[in-house]
């Protein structure tokens, strides 16, 4: 393989279980799909020390990865394709993909082989697609996922896309600056240890905790996880969403594509096309739905309506208590929310996060 391949492998811990025909299976069909101009094949990278383990468990050879990982800027244009999230006529969650091809193997069924690589990361600028026969069944219309989150001592804010992050410093008068902190752009499976053990390789949402400022929620898939923000460690395991969320499994709520706290305890939960609000109960499953729910956007929520934002990717709080940042696609918009209400108020104009995030750009978040 290349060396391309044998850094994904390392890098992404769902692999490491797999055998490696499984592998190859993943990455010739990587190989397939972008190429870039520097390089016919390869990712620009560096060539990473591996070692083979052997798995007490199915007694193959695994591909493992020696010392520390460091990620080359261009891993993160590669989006793996997340069948539960990206296909809304998936009968359910998928857990397990490679177990899955197994099984379709030993039937025999090819038709069942599917890859779960999506070119699709929405900055494709070095990259050119190649023609992949396979494709109409394969890659489906997709997102990327986006979530960000204030930071408890409300001088910075983080941005997530994919399998990415960085942090925005706020300035004294508590206004983005719209400047890049030190460190720059990272990966999550780097700087986040308990979103790494949980194979959060993205997220697709992010609230604080209403009990604990430096605790906060993570979701990703169809699970969620609390994590300390400062320490970045763990407050407990990753669980099933519909599991321990009463509320948004009666709403239909298996997955979250945005999130956000209000002042009350209650929180606003975006999926697809709806939303729902919740009061939020930590340490307990005692969360309930504030009235009823889901609601479509359209025709429940007038500011959300009239921008045309049909969906929302996610939500970031003013740190002064004032506006919230609603993005959607391409575009952004400032409001204040008045819970149980259609009396919310747009701020500012709808703009291009282009025009108005100088640092997301800069980033090669949009």
């Amino acid at each position: 393989m290349c060396d391309a391949s044998l850094f994904v492998g390392a890098a992404l811990p769902w692999l490491r279980d797999a055998t490696e025909a499984e592998a190859r299976v993943v990455f010739d069909r990587l190989d397939r799909l972008v190429v870039s101009p520097e390089g016919p094949r390869e990712l620009p990278g560096q060539s990473y020390q591996t070692t083979e383990v052997k798995s007490q468990k199915s007694g193959v050879h695994l591909l493992s990865a020696a010392g520390p990982l460091e990620l080359p800027e261009n891993i993160n244009r590669i989006r793996f394709f997340d069948l539960d999230a990206d296909n809304p006529q998936a009968p359910g969650p998928v857990h397990d993909e490679l177990r899955r091809r197994r099984e379709a193997d030993q039937e025999g069924n090819a038709d069942n082989n599917r890859d779960d690589v999506d070119e699709n990361n929405g900055n494709l600028s070095r990259y050119t697609p190649v023609s992949d026969p396979d494709a109409s069944l394969i890659l489906p219309s997709s997102h990327i996922r986006r979530a960000c989150m204030l930071l408890p001592s409300k001088d910075e804010a983080i941005f997530f896309a994919d399998t990415r992050f960085v942090t925005l410093r706020l300035d004294t008068a508590h206004n983005l600056e719209d400047t890049i902190a030190p460190g720059g752009v990272q990966s999550i499976v780097d700087a986040w240890p308990a979103l790494h053990e949980a194979n959060f390789l993205a997220i697709d949402a992010v609230i604080p905790n209403p009990k604990n400022s430096d605790e906060a929620y993570f979701f990703f898939r169809d699970k969620y996880i609390l994590v300390n923000i400062t320490t970045r460690q763990k407050v407990f395991n990753a669980k099933n969403i519909v599991e321990e969320w009463p509320s948004l499994r009666q709403v239909g709520f298996n997955t979250v594509d945005a999130a956000v706290l209000l002042s009350d305890g209650t929180a606003y939960f975006f999926r697809g096309s709806q939303y729902v609000r919740v009061d939020v109960r930590p340490g307990t499953n005692g969360d309930t739905v504030v009235g009823t729910g889901p609601k479509p956007i359209q025709g429940n929520w007038p500011v959300l309506d009239q921008a045309s934002f049909k969906t929302v990717d996610s939500i970031l709080t003013s740190p002064h208590g004032g506006d919230t940042y609603f993005f959607s696609g391409s575009n952004y918009l400032k409001m204040i929310i008045h819970p149980a209400s259609t009396q919310d108020k747009l701020t500012g104009a709808v703009k291009p996060v282009k025009e108005g995030w100088s640092s997301l750009v800069n980033a090669k978040f949009y």
